[in-house]
């Protein structure tokens, strides 16, 4: 399945913010010891009026301040399979507002609102719904999006 486009859940916490970890392999061998593998972290940062949301590359050296194992999906046939897997969805789920723009690498890209509880208010409901549609972005590179 690491071949099929990627959904991404966001779940907004009281902060504003989110943050979640993705490891990948080909689930059958052991390629990941040299590497074949991605480790990332999706992130939701609320500053001001806009949030971004990006992706980042675990595999470098540290997560949490600890060193990590450095993974390096470059080359071999795991990673040529990887590298063409894009996010085919992203669902925010509790932001306070409607975003009056989405951009990813200064390009708009298409998305759907629908009003509801905010997790920053801790209002009881159905949350709050932003669907972003095809982003044309791939899962183990480093890419932003602000809303």
């Amino acid at each position: 399945m690491w071949r099929d486009p990627f959904t991404l859940i966001i779940a907004v916490g009281v902060d504003g913010n989110a943050i979640g970890k993705l490891y990948l392999d080909d689930g059958e061998s052991y390629d990941y010891e040299q590497g074949q593998s991605i480790w990332r972290e999706f992130k939701l940062q609320k500053s001001g009026k806009k949030s971004t949301l990006s992706s980042h590359n675990l595999s470098a050296g540290l997560a949490d301040g600890k060193e990590v194992v450095k993974f390096s999906p470059s080359s071999g046939p795991w990673a040529d399979g990887i590298a063409n897997v894009e996010v085919e969805h992203i669902l925010v789920l509790g932001l306070d507002k409607e975003p009056s723009s989405i951009k990813a690498n200064g390009v708009e890209l298409q998305w759907t609102w629908q009003a509801g509880s905010s997790a920053t208010t801790n209002s009881e409901g159905t949350a709050s719904k932003l669907s972003i549609k095809n982003p044309k972005l791939k899962i183990a590179e480093d890419w932003s999006i602000t809303l």
